[in-house]
């Protein structure tokens, strides 16, 4: 990627003016693969799809009535009903507390390469500043890039390209220049203008604060002086957040446990949909796992909607958990 990438940036950095839409949209590619193709990109994509497929276990598993059908029909009829409902059981919780995962470099990069090309327009048309300092200093990392979100719309939430309207990426491209890139305006805009030391030096404790586990420098007097400023502006190390999932849970009058469990955390209480609030659980994606609150948010699922339907826990109940994704940016506090 990178030989493929380097006309375009040599283009950048020598005569920005000049820079054609397809370099254009050659460096936004090659920008959102960073976030894609390293070995701590690789694991954030394979968290994602874990994610993803303890959702889905939420909703295929929650049917009771339909496993049993599905499991006949593939394994033949050579089970009772209580096997079925234990081997159903200790499925769901095999995925739930990690013993059952997605694996696998090749999926994860795969997955990886389809986010970075559905991120490709988006930057494309994000406000880009080629920053310059002459005297040099900028610094780099194991991951190429970096992303600061002073505004994040909730307290869970990951820094991320378009997190927030004032979310900022920062991407080294040598020791004399960086690529800032925001959101806002949008518009495809490009400027150029010299940079101070102390915004080299934010940048540098920026780039520090997200690498995997090596920077790197031109200069080895860039590296000192940035472990110097990282001791002195300890806040300025901005790391990136752990992923989380948030499920969304309709309300239940006589049931307001979860607003105060988030009230106690600093956080809204509910948040709202299309208008409309909602209860809602934070589920950390990484490491540990976590199958209480995965169970909890399907008991929850479950027994509020047999309360909506007027059926008892005990009764037989006709339904599913059906999980539906959603832009974060369509909730709101």
């Amino acid at each position: 990627m990178e030989e493929y990438a380097a006309p375009a940036l040599r283009h950048l950095l020598d005569d920005p003016a000049s820079l054609s839409p397809g370099e254009r949209a050659t460096i936004a590619f090659f920008v959102a693969l960073q976030t894609m193709r390293t070995p701590a990109a690789a694991e954030q994509v394979t968290t994602v799809a874990n994610a993803a497929l303890q959702t889905w276990a939420s909703e295929f598993y929650s049917d009771r009535r339909a496993f049993i059908k599905s499991h006949r029909e593939f394994f033949g009829h050579g089970m009772s009903d209580e096997e079925i409902e234990q081997f159903r059981q200790e499925t769901i919780a095999q995925i739930r507390d990690g013993r059952l995962r997605l694996s696998g470099r090749a999926a994860a990069l795969s997955t990886g390469l389809t986010h970075a090309i559905d991120n490709v327009p988006m930057l494309f048309e994000f406000d880009w500043t080629l920053l310059r300092a002459p005297g040099g200093d900028f610094i780099t990392s194991d991951r190429g890039y970096a992303i600061h979100d002073p505004t994040p719309p909730y307290p869970w939430a990951w820094q991320a390209f378009l997190s927030s309207e004032n979310s900022e990426a920062t991407v080294p491209l040598s020791d004399t220049a960086c690529l800032l890139m925001r959101p806002v305006p949008m518009g495809g805009g490009l400027t150029v203008r010299e940079t101070t030391a102390h915004e080299v030096e934010t940048i540098n404790l920026r780039t520090y604060g997200w690498a995997d586990e090596y920077v790197f420098g031109k200069a080895q007097d860039a590296l000192v002086a940035m472990r110097v400023a990282s001791r002195r502006r300890p806040t300025d190390v901005i790391r990136p957040k752990p992923l989380a999932q948030v499920a969304l849970l309709e309300l239940d009058p006589d049931d307001n446990s979860l607003a105060e469990a988030n009230i106690r955390r600093g956080w809204p209480p509910q948040v709202r949909k299309e208008g409309e609030l909602r209860d809602y659980i934070v589920i950390p994606c990484g490491k540990p796992h976590n199958p209480e609150l995965w169970r909890l948010v399907d008991e929850l699922t479950e027994r509020r909607a047999r309360k909506r339907a007027g059926v008892g826990p005990d009764e037989p109940f006709e339904g599913r958990i059906v999980n539906n994704p959603l832009n974060p940016l369509d909730l709101s506090v």
